[in-house]
């Protein structure tokens, strides 16, 4: 590989000089133990050759090689015949070139040779399993690479042996690189992959590693940026587009899917951002349960998953017991341990859906939101498919029954899950084998551990009697136990003999541990009656809270306090066990705790507190959420806000990104505050956090919250103004026409035009004809889709471009095709696509491309449907709108099938897509379209 040199007996290469020479010699190579004729050696000399002697014996000189067979001139093989004896003596081996008719022969074997050895190293990289292995085998083989083939040659004679050595050299290093890519050295082969595509830019396989490679290297936007560029070089200079390989990678790699190739080597099997590491933190000073500790890894000796049911009373320590073992033998696990609080017992908030805790297992798994289905049967598939086989471990906490769990257990007996719960789950264990784990109060050895660990040894050694009478009031209590820990942490003045005989009485005289619950409410009054003025109220309103956890900010507006002051007084019930710190930075306190804390503020706190309260922190909420939205959809026209009351301190998302995480994050939360807000009569903020989460749960796909929302946020809005409530009403009917509640849709919608009208709300009715053209359109009802648009386009005719004309103008063209009149419908459309390329709305470009596509086809011009439809697609595939293009690449093979090209391609696309989507019925018209194409490619 590289210059053409020889190496036989002798040290050392050797130096074949003269370009004849090393012509003959080359030719020789190229075909080791195969005769090549002389014919062939001086059709490759004379082209090459300007001092041969064959120059000038012939008229034709320099214009073609001389005439073969008798008339050929007696000089030119005469040359030959010399070059093979110079280059015998050169090698200084007699009988390495052998003549024999009608040429000369070089007796080696292959192997000995580059491209030999080359072919060799690629076979047995083949046959190799062991990917380092394979890896250094290929690396080796491609070191020898000295450059390209032939190189000091130029004769058409060797093009064939030359593009044979690229190919295998390619090979090789294809090889290499999809094991090193296995092996997750992403980083280490980008730059590598740059070097062979800037030479070779038109190989898609090049391309294909390297968009991998990027994307293994967490960096998904570039990889899609890859992918565009070279889409666009291809379009451009070829006409072509990327084959079906690589453009089912760049759908895999939008959706994030699980299936991913790349994610084995460097995110794990499941998810593509790693796997799943979702396990809280063990509480401190977790302390004892051997027992039950034991019994969990005894079951995951065997091999096998497990279910367990792990039961007992409230406080008992059993969330505990189930993550500080999760953590213990994370390396089980290597798929992903996934956990969720299912609140079954929450005070102060409803349980978790089944449908919620799968929609968030199915986003950890990075499955994009419009893949995942509606119902619970569907989504409940979906889950099981993904982890089948798969070893990881679940973390089913606070599971209020059996009904709760069913739909998220795994399917596969690779998966162990952990469930909890204060109801026995005896169904559980009869209908699917669960195994029991009741946990009942710490033994005595173990909770004098406990306490040991968080007091101090010194502490409990100095004052025996004291230690064991604290130890009997709270009777192997795990919560009680804590509670005492944190006192003594927080007043490390008083005595053990001090605190144990300000103990209520009750809990002293409190053994019988089934009972131990009911010496709760006083083991928390003692600890209540300790803290600071502050603190208590903090603690109190705490209680108040709407959600389940809450951040520090909230709290600062709950308390009405500065943040560093409500920082601060967190702290302060965390040090006194009352609180607890999640790993996210969050604050939550034990359901019990909470349920204390609520009746405490009914007793302590004066009711307009109370409510004033509340008040800050549903503002808190809804400011928050408002400026949020407004990050995520920019166009859209905001609602006007009072100010935030004194005290109140909302957050401010600084992008996109950090919106996003904090709709995330704080879901439940805002669920609960507009329930609350409800509850209270802040009817305003009621509607108004309904239309803050409005594009959240569109754009996540949470169709049930988002029509709950609406339902609370259409009975808030009953006192309105009309304008409010065509607003409300219409995002209602929204939230329905998503949910398949049609009629309801088609209520709403009726009442909020009306309203609009009467109130003179030119936006308003426009929006509503808007959305109504849109409804009918889709329902099929194309005249009534046209009245509408027609209505919505002229309420719009006086006013200057307002953000939804080119919207408007869209529908308003596809409506007019579909009831026939394309001359319109193309001249509508066109206006649509030009008004939204002028303001950069890449999603209404699509739409109108789309619908332009549609009318062509209509009107017969099947290339230019054709062509618009690529276009949308392409567009839609760089937004990520997977759900709209799957539908284009369907009308797309339409196109393409009636101008005489290939289908299958784009429908195969389509396919894909739809069954990522779980379209089923869509899926399946799909597959007997391409039935239907393939017998036509096989018809004779």
């Amino acid at each position: 590989m590289g210059p053409t040199t020889a190496v036989t007996g002798v040290p050392g290469p050797i130096n074949v000089t003269g370009l004849q020479l090393r012509t003959v010699l080359a030719l020789l190579i190229a075909s080791p133990g195969e005769v090549v004729s002389t014919d062939k050696i001086i059709e490759a000399l004379w082209p090459v050759a300007d001092d041969s002697p064959l120059a000038g014996d012939s008229p034709l000189a320099g214009d073609s090689p001389p005439s073969v067979g008798r008339r050929r001139p007696r000089n030119a093989l005469n040359r030959v015949h010399q070059l093979i004896r110079d280059l015998r003596d050169l090698l200084g081996v007699d009988d390495l070139i052998v003549t024999r008719e009608p040429g000369y022969l070089l007796a080696v074997k292959r192997s000995v040779t580059d491209h030999g050895r080359l072919h060799a190293a690629v076979a047995q990289a083949r046959s190799e399993t062991d990917l380092p292995r394979r890896v250094e085998i290929l690396r080796d083989a491609l070191t020898e690479w000295r450059g390209d083939p032939f190189a000091d040659i130029k004769t058409d004679a060797l093009e064939a042996a030359r593009q044979s050595f690229v190919d295998l050299r390619f090979a090789a290093f294809d090889l290499c690189i999809d094991a090193e890519l296995k092996l997750g050295r992403h980083r280490e082969v980008i730059g590598e992959i740059r070097e062979w595509v800037t030479r070779h830019p038109f190989i898609e396989r090049l391309h294909y590693h390297l968009i991998l490679a990027i994307y293994g290297s967490d960096d998904p936007v570039e990889a899609q940026h890859a992918y565009l560029r070279f889409r666009d070089l291809l379009v451009e200079e070829l006409g072509e587009e990327p084959g079906e390989k690589l453009q089912t990678l760049m759908e895999q790699i939008r959706n994030r899917d699980p299936a991913l190739p790349v994610a084995a080597a460097t995110s794990g099997p499941l998810s593509p951002s790693g796997p799943c590491e979702q396990l809280p933190l063990v509480p401190r000073g977790f302390s004892g349960r051997a027992d039950e500790l034991a019994a969990l890894s005894a079951a995951a000796e065997e091999g096998t998953g497990a279910l367990w049911a792990i039961t007992g009373l409230g406080g008992m320590g059993k969330t505990s017991i189930a993550t500080h073992w999760a953590h213990q033998n994370e390396h089980l696990f290597p798929d992903g341990k996934f956990y969720v609080n299912l609140h079954g017992d929450t005070s102060g908030s409803e349980p978790l859906t089944t449908g919620a805790a799968l929609r968030g297992f199915l986003d950890a798994l990075g499955v994009d939101s419009r893949r995942i289905p509606a119902e619970l049967h569907a989504q409940a598939a979906l889950w099981r498919s993904l982890v089948s086989g798969k070893q990881i471990l679940v973390v089913l906490d606070n599971a209020a029954d059996a009904d709760q769990v069913d739909a998220l257990l795994p399917g596969s007996s690779s998966c162990t899950v952990l469930i909890t719960s204060r109801d026995p789950l005896t169904r559980l264990i009869t209908a699917y084998g669960a195994r029991p784990l009741r946990i009942g109060a710490l033994k005595e050895p173990e909770a004098r551990a406990l306490l040991t660990a968080r007091a101090g040894h010194t502490r409990l050694a100095a004052e025996p009697t004291a230690a064991t009478a604290l130890l009997d009031g709270c009777a192997g209590y795990p919560l009680a136990l804590s509670i005492v820990a944190g006192r003594l942490q927080t007043d490390t003045t008083a005595t053990l003999t001090e605190l144990a005989t300000d103990l209520p009485h009750e809990l002293l005289t409190t053994q019988d541990t089934r009972e131990s619950h009911r010496s709760l409410p006083a083991m928390l009054s003692w600890s209540y009656n300790a803290l600071h003025d502050t603190e208590a109220r903090a603690f109190r309103l705490l209680g108040e809270a709407p959600g389940r956890d809450i951040s520090s900010t909230a709290a600062a507006s709950l308390l009405g306090v500065a943040g560093s002051q409500a920082r601060a007084l967190l702290r302060g019930l965390v040090d006194h066990s009352l609180l607890e710190r999640t790993a996210a930075g969050r604050f939550h306190m034990h359901d019990l705790v909470r349920a204390f804390a609520a009746e405490r503020a009914a007793k302590d706190e004066l009711a307009s507190d109370r409510e004033a309260a509340l008040r800050r922190v549903i503002a808190h909420y809804l400011h928050t959420a408002h400026a949020a939205d407004r990050l995520l959809h920019p166009p859209r026209s905001p609602i006007p806000l009072p100010p935030p009351p004194h005290g109140c301190t909302p957050d401010a998302p600084p992008d996109r990104a950090s919106a996003v995480t904090w709709f995330d994050t704080e879901h439940q939360c805002l669920l609960a505050a507009q329930r609350r807000a409800a509850d209270i009569g802040c009817d305003d903020a009621g509607w108004q956090l309904a239309w803050a989460m409005h594009t959240f749960h569109h754009r996540r796909g949470h169709r049930r919250d988002h029509l709950s929302s609406w339902q609370i946020g259409v009975h808030c809005a009953a006192q309105a103004d009309a304008t409010v409530r065509s607003l409300v009403l219409r995002l209602h009917a929204g939230a329905c026409a998503r949910a398949g509640k049609h009629q309801d849709a088609q209520d709403s919608l009726h009442d909020a035009l009306t309203l609009a009208e009467q109130a003179g709300d030119v936006a308003g009715q426009t929006q509503t004809h808007h959305f109504l053209g849109w409804y009918w359109l889709h329902r099929g009802d194309n005249p009534r889709a046209l009245a509408h648009a027609t209505s919505a386009l002229a309420l719009l005719e006086n006013l200057d471009e307002p953000p939804c004309l080119a919207d408007v103008l869209n529908l308003t063209g596809t409506s007019a095709a579909h009831t026939g009149d394309l001359d319109t419908g193309h001249r509508r459309c066109t206006e649509a696509l030009l008004l939204a390329r002028r303001h950069a709305d890449r999603d209404g470009e699509a739409a109108a491309l789309d619908s332009l596509g549609f009318i062509a086809a209509a009107a017969g011009n099947h290339p230019q449907a054709a062509d618009h439809y690529h276009q949308a697609a392409h567009l839609l595939s760089a937004l990520g709108n997977t759900y709209a293009q799957a539908s284009t690449l369907e009308r797309l093979g339409h196109a393409r099938r009636a101008c005489g090209r290939d289908a299958r391609s784009a429908w195969r696309l389509a396919l894909r897509l739809y069954r990522s989507q779980l379209r089923d019925d869509d899926a399946h018209r799909i597959e007997n379209l391409l039935g239907t194409a393939q017998h036509s490619e096989n018809a004779p």
